[in-house]
């Protein structure tokens, strides 16, 4: 009994793993330009700098941003965060400078700007 489930478990293992499906963009010297990973409809995407540096990594569910999204500038600094709801911006996004200090903090609902917050004023709520 335990090995039908162990080939059934194994079977279910390929066949969900089966379903990713990766592309890549290469610029003119073949360096990854963009790396897209899809899998049950959400796409994870990595953009690169010119120097092999990750610039940005997001989701995408269709042709929408979807979820999370992060910028690095070329130097591997967090430089933005910022979320999406199937192309709609919502919640809390955050810039940095490059030390590392929050400039600027954003609040969305439902695609709209509800707060504004730069480092000398507060919420505008």
């Amino acid at each position: 009994m335990k090995i039908p489930a162990l080939i059934i478990g194994l079977f279910l293992t390929i066949t969900l793993t089966a379903q990713q499906h990766v592309s890549t963009q290469r610029d003119a010297s073949g360096n990854t330009k963009a790396l897209y990973i899809t899998d049950k409809g959400i796409t994870k995407a990595i953009y690169y700098h010119e120097n092999g540096k990750i610039s940005e990594t997001g989701y995408m569910k269709g042709r929408y941003n979807h979820g999370n999204w992060k910028r690095w500038d070329e130097n591997g600094n967090l430089i933005a965060n910022a979320h999406f709801d199937e192309g709609q911006k919502i919640g809390k996004w955050e810039f940095w400078n490059s030390n590392g200090e929050v400039i600027k903090t954003l609040k969305y609902s439902n695609n709209k700007l509800v707060g504004y917050f730069d480092n000398s004023m507060a919420y505008n709520d």
